[in-house]
């Protein structure tokens, strides 16, 4: 499972919310990039949950090896079915992408791209089961599926906050979203671009800004 800088963005772009500290849920952890992101700038209580074992076990040991893991925790499992003990103040999702487009012979890429294990009628359930009263939900998605969504999430009382647009380029149209929801909200939502290289192949400001936290060389 490769860091990809849209991941990476997505991370910095939640931890820039400063939401309240609370209890967090990463549906779909993979090998815990986004909750050691968010561990790093606040006192969150991050709890990751990863339907593959072998991205869950190495999820665990990236977490203990950071220098917070007594806020960190890693369970192996189906976060459909899993019974969590408590509700979460804020759940973060980078959901299996490429719904019903062609699958790669690598079982553990289909499982990781792909929403067969998690489509997006299960994962607005989940979230819902979850989720505290007026808690927030943060999801990276494909542009392509963004207003399919927001859809959805209005359908359960789930309200756009906040939504930032990624493009490769000026050149390029949009792919990805990056959205913050809260139940029940009221207020007027904001929806920005960001742009991620210049003309010449260079992060723009905007980009290194949110990432210079984050990486050693920027």
């Amino acid at each position: 499972m490769k860091v990809s800088t849209d991941a990476c963005l997505f991370g910095a772009w939640l931890a820039a919310r400063h939401l309240p500290a609370g209890r967090v849920l990463d549906i779909g952890c993979g090998t815990g990039l986004l909750m050691a992101m968010l561990a790093q700038d606040s006192a969150h209580r991050l709890t990751g949950i990863e339907i593959d074992p072998d991205a869950a076990l190495q999820a665990s040991e990236n977490m203990a090896s950071t220098p917070w893991p007594e806020r960190l925790q890693v369970l192996q499992g189906d976060a459909r079915t899993h019974d969590f003990q408590d509700q979460f103040d804020f759940i973060i999702s980078n959901p299996p992408f490429y719904e019903n487009q062609l699958r790669s012979d690598d079982a553990k890429a289909n499982l990781a791209r792909h929403s067969s294990s998690l489509n997006l009628d299960d994962l607005v359930l989940t979230v819902k089961k979850n989720l505290a009263p007026k808690g927030y939900l943060a999801i990276l998605l494909p542009f392509s599926r963004t207003e399919d969504w927001i859809v959805l999430a209005g359908m359960h009382q789930l309200r756009l906050v906040q939504q930032l647009d990624l493009r490769q380029t000026n050149a390029h149209e949009c792919f990805r979203s990056m959205m913050l929801f809260q139940e029940t909200f009221g207020g007027q939502t904001t929806r920005d671009v960001l742009v991620i290289r210049d003309g010449n192949g260079n992060y723009t400001q905007e980009t290194v800004q949110l990432l210079r936290p984050y990486y050693l060389y920027l």
